[in-house]
């Protein structure tokens, strides 16, 4: 999903505007900089999966039940992570292609 990727996401730390509004001041953040930053974890979550999907291939003769089961709640559990940012961050995700 993200092999082909050439872009480098950034964290949004720094990145925070201040606009005044009515003359008060108010903290923002650019779309593009929020979408660097989720697409990032994003990236970060696949290729974490993708390495315990390799080392679950290769580990699992050498594994109990309960690592294997452990290893598969665990990827579970960035499935649902994934599936919750792109839920809570829709307008800022980009589409899989």
């Amino acid at each position: 999903m993200f092999e082909e990727m050439t872009e480098k996401f950034e964290p949004l730390k720094g990145k925070e505007r201040v606009v005044l509004i009515r003359y008060l001041p108010y903290g923002v953040f650019y779309v593009n900089d929020v979408k660097s930053a989720v697409q990032g974890i994003l990236e970060v979550l696949e290729k974490k999966k993708k390495k315990l999907k390799e080392d679950l291939s290769v580990l699992k003769g050498f594994m109990s039940f309960r690592q294997r089961r452990d290893f598969i709640l665990i990827l579970e559990w960035i499935d649902w992570f994934e599936q919750e940012i792109k839920k809570w961050f829709a307008d800022v995700v980009e589409d899989e292609k």
